[in-house]
């Protein structure tokens, strides 16, 4: 098996540990290869296994909690807006208005928080390593 990954300097969060991970998972021999794209080149790296205390993990929960915190003020902020609208007795079209543009547009807009904070979340839940 050959698993490639950029130079430790400019690898991300999941590569860290995964060579030697699946050393430890698979019986097969496994070749690492670094690759560097802006020098247009790459090298094998030795095969002595490093020793790592966990596997590799993501560290963006606060990140993630935040974002969907904000999502969540953005889709029940524009609801309780509009309650308090009604609630007044506000004039049908500036509720209509309302409704339509400023409630419906934070709703979009916290799906599309929740979209990208998912978007941009490493596929290592989906390895099992």
């Amino acid at each position: 098996m050959i698993i490639a990954t950029h130079a430790i300097a400019r690898s991300n969060w999941l590569e860290h540990g995964l060579v030697e991970q699946a050393r430890e998972r698979f019986s097969m021999p496994i070749t690492h290869v670094e690759v560097d794209a802006i020098r247009d080149e790459s090298h094998v790296v030795a095969t002595e296994p490093v020793e790592r205390a966990a596997p590799a993990r993501e560290r963006h929960t606060q990140r993630d909690l935040a974002i969907l915190g904000l999502a969540f003020v953005l889709a029940i902020g524009g609801s309780a807006v509009s309650a308090i609208l009604y609630a007044l007795g506000v004039s049908g079209w500036v509720l209509g208005v309302w409704v339509v543009v400023f409630d419906l547009g934070l709703k979009i807009a916290a799906a599309a928080l929740i979209w990208i904070m998912f978007q941009r979340r490493a596929r290592a839940d989906r390895l099992d390593l």
